[in-house]
């Protein structure tokens, strides 16, 4: 699996091992769920050196790496532990079973993809510890606290 961040780098998700992190799907065109998840995961990892945040794109065809640089500098361009990344459908569609992240595609192919508001924990050993609703606050609680937890380990 290939993928590239917001400055056109290759990006390992392998390199997180040994980190906790955080894993979503947005896409930038999005005015529904992802502004809100946005900034919901802003408050979560701003200033927090305990934890890394992905969030890949599931829109590659418009979600070009300069639209992603210019969405990074509009919504997180203080907040240096957050990656936006962007790969092929099959890539995403393996990252995103990789993670069971709630992407569904409802075609026979790859040109098809939904996501949902959920944000994926994963510890050290990038395991997945927790899958939580990034637009309940309750469940944004609840993640901080695992958050914390997982950093102690």
């Amino acid at each position: 699996m290939s993928f590239r961040n917001q400055f056109n780098k290759e990006f390992s998700v392998t390199s997180l091992k040994g980190k906790v992190h955080l894993v979503n799907f947005f896409f930038v065109s999005c005015t529904t769920i992802c502004p809100i998840m946005a900034h919901n995961l802003k408050d979560v990892v701003l200033g927090n050196n305990n934890i890394d945040l992905l969030s890949f794109t599931i829109d590659p065809e418009n979600d070009s790496i300069s639209v992603l640089k210019k969405y990074h500098k509009n919504v997180a361009e203080n907040v240096p532990n957050w990656t936006f990344l962007r790969g092929n459908k099959k890539d995403l569609r393996n990252i995103a079973k990789l993670y069971l992240s709630y992407i569904t595609n409802n075609g026979s192919d790859d040109s098809y993809f939904y996501h949902s508001s959920s944000v994926v924990l994963l510890d050290k050993k990038m395991r997945i510890r927790g899958v939580y609703d990034s637009l309940d606050k309750e469940e944004i609680a609840l993640l901080e606290r695992d958050i914390k937890i997982l950093s102690k380990k």
